[in-house]
């Protein structure tokens, strides 16, 4: 008995099958076309950083920051440390004195901000509005000592800064009310 080439001939049902699955790939390969021409005359949604600057949305959590005084040029904060008591890392020190008229004052205030985890709990346990979150977004630095922040680079300007709302518009908010934010 002699055995020939072997039979590849399809069946019908197996030449249906490869018709479909050819179709199917073909119209994937439209699609994903049609999305690449959709997304090349839609304007683009980025903008050239840092020639434009992003202005954060209304309630963007920075980095904490003490609020100034307007009228006294000074800081809100009294050094009760009730913002380093809620802090569930510790990364916030403060060191207080005392002044003639028995009021207490920051004469240190440090944030490790490499470890802060923006969560807010120490801006929502300050009672006198001393602390919010501030606007601020660029937190890149080459040593990470850099990322001590002291009383000096933590104080706000007194003027406020600028938020950007849902709907577009761009509104310059003021922390002299109190630095809920």
């Amino acid at each position: 008995m002699t055995s020939g080439p072997p039979d590849l001939r399809l069946t019908g049902g197996e030449r249906m099958h490869n018709l479909t699955s050819l179709l199917t790939g073909f119209w994937s390969f439209i699609c994903g076309l049609w999305v690449t021409l959709v997304n090349t005359v839609r304007p683009p949604v980025t903008f050239q950083y840092p020639e434009k600057y992003y202005v954060p949305l209304e309630g963007f959590r920075g980095y904490p920051a003490l609020v100034v005084d307007p009228e006294t040029g000074e800081t809100k904060c009294n050094g009760c440390q009730a913002c380093a008591r809620a802090c569930p890392l510790g990364v916030i020190h403060i060191e207080t004195a005392q002044r003639e008229d028995k009021k207490r004052y920051p004469v240190e205030w440090r944030l490790e901000f490499g470890r802060c985890m923006v969560c807010n709990l120490c801006v929502e346990a300050c009672p006198f509005g001393a602390l919010t979150m501030s606007p601020e977004y660029e937190f890149a630095e080459y040593r990470p000592e850099d990322l001590v922040y002291t009383l000096g680079n933590l104080k706000l300007p007194p003027e406020g800064f600028e938020v950007r709302r849902l709907d577009g518009s761009t509104v310059r908010t003021g922390l002299a009310g109190g630095g809920r934010g």
